[in-house]
């Protein structure tokens, strides 16, 4: 049976892919129309250099702690996805972050 915890999770998982969806359209509005030394900025990307990434994956921690309440299988098994997947985003905004540090937009990029 459902209760509030399920309730909770579906919400808040919800509020992460809307957000995810805002700041990818977001940056492919901005993508078509930017000069090439413009950093976006507006938005959710006011608030995160990755807003994108952040909603992901705490969608995926959001439903990987929830899947521990009733999954029979081990725990690491459960939230391994989760954890890959903050990995591979990990990796990606550091290799994000270093391309703009060198390139034509690190001076709007630091600020």
């Amino acid at each position: 049976p459902s209760d509030w915890l399920d309730v909770l999770a579906v919400v808040f998982g919800g509020i992460c892919l809307f957000g995810a969806w805002i700041s990818d359209n977001d940056l492919r509005n901005f993508v078509g129309t930017a000069s090439r030394t413009a950093v976006l900025q507006s938005g959710l990307w006011a608030y995160s250099r990755h807003p994108n990434y952040l909603c992901e994956s705490t969608f995926h921690w959001t439903f990987g702690l929830w899947a521990l309440r009733s999954s029979a299988a081990p725990a690491w098994l459960v939230l391994s996805g989760a954890a890959f997947n903050s990995l591979i985003l990990f990796v990606t905004c550091f290799l994000t972050e270093a391309n703009f540090m060198r390139g034509p937009r690190r001076e709007e990029y630091i600020k």
